[in-house]
């Protein structure tokens, strides 16, 4: 067979999926460092205290990591990566909207302990996937563990910058939401790529042709477009949800038609 007609073996694609998974769940872990100070002054905590954060995710992440090679041989990694894209993202957009700091050892600490799941899922499910360059293949995938500190955390410093650090939790929660929670299913991932591609259209369409008059044309494109101009936080939360309401639909229509990993 020509070599222009051979097809990728699939178990590459399951590498680079783990690669931007670790890139992204790791980096978010370890911009934690960023916001450290942030968190210290917002809600008037020691250092000790504001460690104890990460300290107890840690546990936690421990506990996670000790059942994910059970879950995996019974439920495989499919359901483990959504979790940890749902989980993810919601640590970083519910520690956002934190008003006292019992409340980050729930939001973040509990919620994003399931980066633990996310060494033992990678490891098992490439190891069943590669008998010959094993080796090689893990150290991709691994590789997106210092590759997200390269690239999440002056990302994390470069949304601080310009919006309030809670701000840049909901933006880099709702980046979890995007990249991770598709690659969980095929289908998802194809059907996210068409439904952006129509959103784009719908909002253009509905920027010309339904007008912007005030108390007349109510649409979520449009309070998102004025959210812009008139609250950030407004406009980001509503594209939050609507992204999220994107993705559930997308989970109910293709789930019947979802391919194994193993």
């Amino acid at each position: 067979m020509p070599n222009s007609e051979r097809k990728i073996f699939y178990g590459w694609v399951l590498v680079v999926s783990f690669l931007v998974i670790s890139t992204i769940v790791y980096g978010l872990n370890q911009s934690f460092g960023v916001f450290f100070k942030l968190l210290g002054a917002d809600f008037r905590l020691t250092r000790a205290e504001t460690s104890a954060i990460v300290s107890t995710q840690n546990i936690f992440g421990t506990i996670v990591a000790f059942t994910t090679g059970w879950a995996l041989d019974k439920f495989g990694p499919r359901i483990i990566v959504l979790i940890i894209g749902v989980c993810s993202g919601l640590a970083l957009v519910l520690t956002s909207q934190t008003g006292v700091p019992w409340q980050l050892f729930i939001t973040y600490s509990l919620f994003f302990s399931v980066l633990g799941a996310n060494f033992t899922t990678m490891a098992g499910t490439i190891s069943r996937w590669f008998h010959r360059k094993r080796g090689l293949a893990l150290g991709i995938a691994a590789s997106g563990v210092g590759l997200g500190g390269v690239a999440i955390a002056p990302l994390s410093a470069w949304l601080i910058s310009i919006f309030h650090w809670r701000t840049a939790y909901i933006i880099l929660g709702a980046m979890a939401w995007i990249i991770i929670i598709p690659l969980s299913r095929t289908a998802l991932m194809s059907g996210g790529v068409m439904t952006w591609a129509r959103a784009l259209g719908e909002f253009g369409a509905t920027i010309i042709f339904a007008g912007n008059l005030a108390g007349r044309t109510q649409t979520m494109p449009l309070a998102i477009y004025i959210g812009f101009e008139l609250d950030l936080e407004v406009a980001l939360t509503l594209s939050v949800i609507l992204v999220g309401f994107s993705f559930i639909a997308l989970m109910i229509v293709r789930g019947a038609f979802q391919r194994e990993w193993i």
